[in-house]
């Protein structure tokens, strides 16, 4: 008897240490059929595209197009996949969180996905988030499953677009589509922003001082 109860209170710690995670599927549903995804000129997406799942530190709460040069900077990655360019056309991954060490419990998620390296203004761009997509908290004897989907009904684009829908801020866009899964916008250079509107601004004073009195 005094055997039996041994074994059990061993199994108990040992099942006790057993590192258990709750686990987060992202990407493209595997129901969902896709249609097409598309860089800013119209070009079809290949596996030189990655998508990362990650979020942003506290001090970047709201990641926007006017702060990208700033992403790289307060980014944390949990997970990323290869574009499959394939039957398939999508991108699609699973992973596990073991902890919140990373991200706190309700943290934002995004999903980063650019051809280039992960804050290269040069890159074709696009960030997806979800009001819904919140980090969970880390559960190692009862875990769960979260969905961060680009199913979501309230899926939208930081950068880029998706769904065939377009909210006129992707000034990185020349080509748009009628029909498509996501769209990926090529991201200007603060810089050249900058100068633009420099150059601008000198045109209009221009103009004004050329007036006839």
């Amino acid at each position: 008897m005094k055997n039996r109860i041994f074994a059990l209170i061993t199994a108990l710690f040992i099942s006790a240490g057993i590192s258990r995670a709750d686990v987060i599927d992202w990407g493209f549903e595997i129901i969902q059929t896709p249609t097409s995804s598309f860089d800013s000129a119209g070009v079809a997406l290949d596996s030189s595209y990655t998508f990362y799942l990650g979020g942003f530190d506290d001090f970047l709460p709201s990641a926007t197009r006017a702060n990208y040069s700033d992403w790289i900077s307060h980014w944390s990655t949990l997970d990323s996949t290869t574009f499959d360019d394939g039957a398939n056309n999508w991108f699609t991954g699973s992973s596990n969180i073991t902890d919140n060490l990373t991200f706190d419990a309700g943290d934002h998620a995004y999903i980063w996905g650019t051809n280039g390296a992960l804050g290269d203004a040069n890159a074709e761009v696009i960030l997806l988030t979800s009001v819904n997509w919140l980090y969970p908290s880390a559960q190692p004897t009862d875990p769960d499953v979260s969905e961060f989907l680009l199913s979501d009904v309230n899926l939208t684009a930081v950068i880029g677009a998706v769904n065939s829908n377009y909210t006129g801020q992707e000034s990185g866009i020349s080509n748009n589509l009628g029909s498509f899964d996501i769209q990926t916008e090529a991201v200007p250079e603060p810089g050249g922003v900058i100068l633009l509107g420099f150059g601008l601004t000198c045109l209009l004073f221009r103009r004004k001082t050329r007036q006839p009195a």
